[in-house]
């Protein structure tokens, strides 16, 4: 959502009841206005679909069920929700009026925050996101865009468009991912379910971001802020901003732990570390202070990318060795005659053939240009490729595949009940479109629990220095009330 210059006094009314003011902030997605409560007589917050997307039944469940998950979670630290209506088919949701910035709008104005301030913002949006956890829901789009500070300086939670129920599926299609790159959990990013500690990673990177004024990750293009939480570590805040606490340094960067596992346990627990008491070990270990956890810890869960190689050239195969008399020895160059030959009428024989030689050869060059740039042309004509199934495949058949189609593959190791040396994710997805060159995300099992590679060495089409296309992630829509 952005901020919008203030309209006339509209004169719409919505259910009767709802008169729509001035508007506040608007997005792809929803129109927000400052409404009156004509029963009630108070000041509300009104989000509408935008006209165009209300034909669109997942648009229209998205809105439904963020007023349902926000409607059912009461709690001070989260934006209220007191109404849901249609109005000649456009839905609309009924919310608390809040007067203050949002955390994107207040990083923007100030930079990076005082790690105290950063730690008692952390420690509200946390203890909000527990409670939806203890509803079953997932907020699945935390991001600076959706927490508001108050003019009290109360933090309120705001829009869950995008949650779902941890045990749902959600409104994605295969191989889609929702949610906010630079936020987005590497779980998500691999297009597995968004649980819990997704939201405690995407909250890692939201008080990351408050403490040195820029994300820990944040690439050219969305698909590679995505991956970028997969394979690569951010920077220490110890190095980014050496006056943070060591124990708020250390719980951040759990947070941002590659392995969900590997995080805080729960909001709840994060929340409490925040304010400076213990939290728990992941699993079933004691209770530790959170200036126990060490830098590296954060990572440690996740075996590093491979090196990814370019293809090798292909080796023409050997050319058998000319036999006499036969078409090798037809086609060599006849020798030039020497000083001493005769010149009678061989020789002048030989002097009016080679012109028509040499024609010849100009002739067959002009042909092979000719098919080489047919070639060429066709190549660039075709420079898009459906992706195959990885699925199943060991390293060496999924690199013969990928020479065949031409794309690059990033291998990412990790445990799981697959036969281990076998892929058993891909980013994209089978079946998708892309352009050649891309680069393809393939999950290698190493065994229930296992930490080791197959033994194999990289196989030719494992990589390439070229940079993944975007595929399929939407930028940050921006901030605002509900902001999409």
């Amino acid at each position: 959502m952005t901020a919008v210059p203030p309209d006339p006094p509209s004169t719409v009314v919505l259910g009767d009841r709802y008169r729509l003011v001035e508007r506040i902030a608007s997005g792809g997605m929803g129109t927000v206005w400052r409404a009156e409560d004509e029963v009630l007589h108070r000041q509300v917050a009104v989000k509408v679909l935008n006209e165009g997307l209300s034909s669109d039944e997942r648009f229209v469940e998205r809105f439904r069920r963020e007023a349902k998950a926000a409607g059912g979670l009461l709690r001070r630290n989260i934006a209220g929700v007191f109404d849901y209506g249609e109005e000649d088919g456009r839905p609309y949701i009924v919310m608390e009026l809040l007067d203050g910035e949002t955390l994107a709008d207040r990083l923007q104005r100030e930079g990076r925050l005082d790690p105290d301030d950063v730690s008692r913002i952390g420690a509200e949006v946390a203890d909000a996101l527990a409670a939806a956890h203890a509803a079953g829901i997932v907020h699945r789009d935390v991001k600076p865009a959706n927490v508001m500070i108050t003019g009290r300086g109360d933090v309120k939670v705001m829009d869950f468009g995008i949650a779902a129920a941890e045990s749902g599926t959600g409104l994605t299609g295969t191989g889609m991912v929702m949610g906010t790159a630079r936020y987005l959990a590497p779980e998500q990013a691999l297009g597995q379910p968004a649980t819990a500690a997704s939201d405690l990673y995407a909250l890692g990177v939201v008080l990351y971001e408050l403490l040195t004024g820029a994300p820990p990750f944040d690439r050219p293009t969305p698909l590679a802020t995505a991956m970028a939480h997969v394979q690569d570590d951010p920077v220490p805040l110890a190095t980014a901003r050496p006056d943070v606490p060591p124990a708020l340094a250390a719980l951040v960067e759990r947070c941002l732990a590659k392995e969900p596992a590997v995080r805080p346990p729960s909001a709840a627990d994060l929340a409490a570390a925040l304010l400076g008491e213990p939290v728990t070990e992941s699993g079933d270990g004691p209770a530790a202070p959170a200036a126990v956890a060490g830098p590296d810890e954060a990572t440690a869960a996740l075996p590093p990318v491979e090196a990814t190689a370019a293809l090798p050239t292909p080796v023409a195969a050997e050319a058998p060795a000319p036999v006499e008399g036969g078409p090798a020895a037809a086609a060599a160059p006849a020798a030039e005659p020497t000083a001493a030959a005769p010149r009678g009428r061989t020789a002048r024989r030989g002097l009016t053939r080679r012109p028509r030689s040499r024609v010849a050869a100009v002739a067959a060059i002009l042909v092979l240009a000719l098919v080489m740039g047919l070639v060429v042309w066709a190549s660039r004509g075709s420079s898009s490729v459906k992706l195959a199934s990885f699925v199943g495949k060991t390293r060496g058949e999924a690199a013969a595949t990928a020479h065949r189609l031409n794309v690059v593959l990033r291998f990412v190791p990790r445990a799981s009940d697959a036969p281990g040396g076998t892929v058993f994710r891909q980013v994209p997805a089978a079946g998708t479109t892309v352009e050649q060159g891309t680069t393809v995300i393939l999950l290698l099992s190493t065994g229930p629990g296992g930490s080791a590679g197959t033994g194999q060495s990289p196989s030719p089409g494992e990589g390439g220095d070229k940079p993944p296309k975007d595929h399929g992630h939407g930028k940050d829509n921006g901030a605002g009330h509900g902001g999409d």
